[in-house]
């Protein structure tokens, strides 16, 4: 008897906890580990996951749980190191490809919302979706100053992407 107690209690856990629908969090749950796979063949960077909710808050994914945003619950991966110190092209163009229908992942469902596209010296961001997941995609890193040919960049860099069902 305190078997079968201690079972319904756990399973009412599972059921609180959003887990008794796998099939729902598996897309999501792909999505990410295919995203954390690509930046994982960066060798001699920081790699870290966490996973919760975040808010896109005019494209800065370091706004979390800011009042304005759209809030999403997922994944949050992260990239960090020093480019004289990994082995691979940590850009996200080069990780992720090109967005268009010759990338992959284009090819592989996604499509970009070309809303949030930004890229500049000092980083890039862009969104896909697929489905009702959506992906941010945020590198930041020292680009230089033109007017400045003495000025010499910091080799650190940051990519960060976020994969998320908007949390209704």
């Amino acid at each position: 008897m305190k078997t079968l107690w201690i079972y319904f209690l756990a399973s009412l856990a599972l059921i609180g906890m959003g887990l008794s629908r796998p099939a729902q969090a598996n897309d999501l749950q792909k999505a990410c580990g295919e995203m954390y796979g690509r930046l994982q063949t960066i060798k001699g960077a920081a790699l870290g996951r966490r996973d919760g909710e975040f808010t896109d808050w005019h494209l800065s994914l370091y706004e979390y749980h800011v009042a304005g945003g759209t809030h999403y619950r997922g994944c949050i991966i992260t990239l960090t190191g020093n480019d004289k110190e990994v082995s691979g092209d940590w850009y996200p163009e080069t990780l992720f490809g090109p967005t268009d229908a010759t990338g992959d992942l284009y090819k592989e469902g996604w499509r970009i919302d070309d809303s949030h596209d930004a890229d500049g010296m000092d980083g890039t961001a862009f969104k896909t979706y697929k489905g009702d997941i959506d992906c941010f995609f945020v590198g930041n890193w020292d680009g230089g100053e033109d007017d400045n040919p003495k000025y010499i960049p910091s080799p650190l860099f940051e990519v960060e992407v976020a994969c998320g069902k908007k949390v209704k």
